[in-house]
């Protein structure tokens, strides 16, 4: 007889009875959108046990995260990441996941939910390689204070109006000239670096790092803050090597000297401290055609707007693990 690997659930309890089936698993892997008020208690998290959340700024202030309940969470162990547009709810355990539409909130106790146990050991191997991809900004205590000083509790019942315009997914590719500034940059460099950091989630592990450039104006005037960049290095000496993706400060014009060929503009990137592993270019190209990704040209900043295509270049990166 052939063994099912795929099992479907639905209720109003659905939390519940997914807790149920899991207590006996350790650790355990869970992406859910959103952690609202209680959800500390709607689950039983235990120490070591792995959480991706929505909680970026935007999520908070708008009463979806409760980044009280997230301290909660973190007092008991519990690894905790954000993910800014996650909308995914996925539980990961010894032998099998679950995929499902329910959050971790009391709205979740009343309302009908439904899930797919999965045990389909490809399609498991597939979930959890995208936990993996997913956990890549730690939550730490500087951050979930900043949150709770910036959080809305949601009040009551919310209006239904039109639907909000999906975000957009943006990573721009592109080739920079390693050098040093002019000695009169330097003061608005370390202006500019202090006010990025002041936007770093986890300040023990990263930083700000400044790049300058020349070209043209109208490029840098679309880059937004939190897009995800990816330099090509072309250094004094040696073959081109490419940055892994980072996230994109800010970008501010330069005060330059009237009558001199200087710099435009100047933009900060949250880097880590360590110097991440690069890629020479023909690596990077062979690993990019790999993935399926055609669309990127090296002569000129490249924008990639699919999230499909943004999480494949990524995954071209990909180094750490954590199971």
């Amino acid at each position: 007889m052939r063994r099912r690997s795929a099992t479907f659930l639905a209720g109003t309890n659905l939390l519940l009875e997914i807790a149920s089936l899991t207590r006996k698993s350790s650790p355990r892997f869970m992406a859910v959108a959103y952690a609202s008020k209680d959800a500390s208690h709607l689950f039983p998290f235990k120490k070591g046990d792995v959480l991706i959340v929505d909680m970026s700024e935007e999520a908070v202030r708008s009463g979806n995260t409760d980044p009280r309940e997230i301290e909660v969470l973190y007092r008991k162990g519990v690894r905790l990441y954000t993910r800014q547009f996650l909308h995914a709810k996925i539980f990961v355990f010894d032998h099998g996941a679950i995929v499902g539409s329910a959050n971790l909130s009391k709205n979740s106790l009343g309302n009908e939910e439904a899930a797919v146990w999965i045990s389909d050991p490809v399609v498991y191997e597939a979930i959890k390689r995208t936990i993996r991809e997913w956990a890549k900004e730690p939550i730490t205590p500087e951050y979930i204070k900043h949150c709770k000083r910036i959080y809305n509790p949601p009040k009551g019942r919310r209006r239904r109006g039109r639907q909000a315009a999906q975000p957009e997914h943006r990573l721009w590719v592109g080739e920079v000239d390693e050098g040093d500034p002019p000695k009169w940059m330097e003061h608005q460099i370390s202006a500019a670096e202090r006010k990025a950091r002041k936007r770093i989630v986890n300040k023990k592990k990263y930083e700000p790092y400044t790049t300058w450039t020349y070209q043209r104006d109208r490029l840098f005037r679309d880059w937004k803050r939190n897009d995800w960049v990816v330099e090509i290095l072309r250094p004094k000496k040696g073959p081109l090597e490419v940055w892994p993706p980072r996230r994109l400060l800010q970008v501010k014009s330069v005060n330059k000297p009237r009558g001199s060929d200087s710099p435009k503009y100047m933009y900060q990137l949250e880097t880590p401290k360590k110097k991440p592993d690069t890629l020479p270019w023909a690596k990077f190209k062979q690993r990019v055609r790999s993935a399926g990704i055609d669309e990127i040209y090296r002569e000129d900043w490249t924008l990639l707007r699919s999230r499909r295509t943004v999480d494949a270049l990524q995954r071209v990166f990909q180094q750490t693990e954590f199971w």
